[in-house]
């Protein structure tokens, strides 16, 4: 088995070819390992830690209004996403707000499940108004719901 010499100056030509801690740390574990072991000094003299950009509350609100869901801006711009909520939920809130749900009324019902062809698309594409529906029991459901098709 070969083992190869990791002194100081073997591993800091090896932490060079990474461009993140977490890429060194899994494409060389035991480089990344053995750096640890010469301390925390050396160690993040030759891998300082990523640092993230800072944003002002101004910067925040206009990345948060190139997205319509929060999912996706946390997804797309997680550094941002995270400092806005670190501001405060009233400050998070006033440029994100929560989602409201809808209040489904018999007439609405009707004119959702009437955009679909059968009861999956239904089901997978509104399932607020999908569920309403349920619950407002098997009569009405079947009343609104597009028409099973039968197999055969």
């Amino acid at each position: 088995m070969y083992r190869r010499k990791l002194n100081k100056e073997r591993i800091e030509i090896l932490a060079k070819e990474y461009s993140t801690r977490s890429e060194w740390s899994i494409k060389d574990s035991s480089s990344y390992k053995r750096a640890l072991s010469y301390g925390k000094e050396f160690f993040e003299s030759i891998a300082p830690p990523k640092l993230y950009k800072s944003y002002s509350k101004e910067e925040i609100k206009d990345i948060a209004s190139l997205y319509s869901r929060r999912r996706d801006w946390e997804v797309n711009n997680p550094n941002s996403y995270y400092q806005a909520r670190a501001y405060g939920r009233e400050f998070f809130e006033s440029i994100a707000p929560p989602k409201v749900n809808k209040q489904w009324t018999d007439k609405s019902l009707r004119k959702e499940a009437s955009r679909y062809k059968s009861r999956g698309e239904w089901s997978n594409n509104s399932a607020s108004s999908y569920q309403t529906a349920l619950r407002k029991g098997k009569e009405f459901f079947e009343s609104i719901a597009p028409k099973k098709k039968r197999r055969g």
